[in-house]
C-alpha cells in the first residue's frame, strides 16, 4: 500500500487479530529459527529452540478506548522493555542464544540469559524460550504437537514464497561464475490465535552468508 504526496512511500497493511491465545492473560508470539542451507534445491531447517515475546501489560479486546495502551497489543521487545512491567531473566550464561547472536537478533540485546535459564525461572519472564512457551500451551490443554506441524508448515511456505527474492538477493553478492552455495538465515514471527490457527507476522533479521 502506497500512501503519502504522490504516493512515494510504501507501508504494509495487515490484519489485526483480536482473539489471540493467551498464557496467564498476556498476548504474546513465537519467534522461530530458520535456516536455509541451500537455494538450489531449497533446504530448510528450523530451529527447535527459539523465544517467546510477551506483551508487559494485561490484555483487552481492542476498542477505541484502550487501543493506545500498545504494550497490551504489541509483543515487540522495542516497546516492552521500556515497561516497568517488563520481567528479565535473572538467570547468566547465553547456551543457545548463540543462535540469536550469528542472526545479528536484537531481541537477545541483554537477554541472552533466557536460553540459559532453567523452566522454574522462566514462568513470568517477558521473554521465554520457545519450548518453555510450548509446554504452557500443551498444560493449557491444547495440541503443542498439532501447533508446532503447522509452524513448520508455514515456515515451508513462507520460504517458498521467498525464494525467488533469496536467489536475486544471493545472485547480486556472489561474483559471476562463483559457486552460489551458502546459508540463508532468516526469523520468522507467528502469532497464536484462539482457534489455534498459526497466522505469519513477519521475516526480520534476513542475513544472507556466502
Amino acid at each position: 500500500m502506497r500512501y503519502g504526496i504522490g504516493g512515494t512511500s510504501e507501508v504494509v497493511v495487515q490484519r489485526y487479530l483480536a482473539r489471540p491465545l493467551l498464557l496467564g492473560g498476556y498476548k504474546f508470539d513465537l519467534r522461530v529459527y530458520v535456516l536455509v542451507r541451500s537455494l538450489e534445491p531449497l533446504d530448510v531447517w528450523v530451529c527447535q529452540e527459539g523465544l517467546a515475546r510477551f506483551c508487559t501489560e494485561p490484555y483487552r479486546a481492542p476498542t477505541g478506548k484502550n487501543c493506545h495502551k500498545i504494550m497490551g497489543h504489541l509483543t515487540n521487545y522495542s516497546l516492552n522493555k521500556r515497561s516497568e512491567g517488563f520481567v528479565k531473566s535473572s538467570a547468566g550464561g547465553g547456551g543457545s542464544g548463540e543462535v540469536g547472536s550469528v542472526l545479528g537478533a536484537p531481541e537477545t540485546e541483554g537477554e541472552a540469559g533466557v536460553f540459559g535459564a532453567p523452566r522454574a525461572c522462566q514462568e513470568g519472564m517477558s521473554k521465554r524460550t520457545l519450548s518453555y512457551t510450548m509446554s504452557q500451551i500443551r498444560a493449557a490443554g491444547i495440541d503443542a504437537d498439532k501447533v508446532w506441524e503447522e509452524i513448520k508448515t508455514m515456515v515451508r511456505r513462507t520460504c517458498q514464497t521467498m525464494h525467488p527474492f533469496l536467489k536475486n538477493a544471493t545472485q547480486e553478492q556472489m561474483p559471476q561464475g562463483s559457486c552460489a552455495v551458502g546459508w540463508e538465515a532468516a526469523v520468522a514471527v507467528h502469532i497464536l490465535t484462539s482457534n489455534v490457527c498459526t497466522y505469519l507476522v513477519g521475516v526480520v533479521n534476513v542475513l544472507l552468508q556466502r
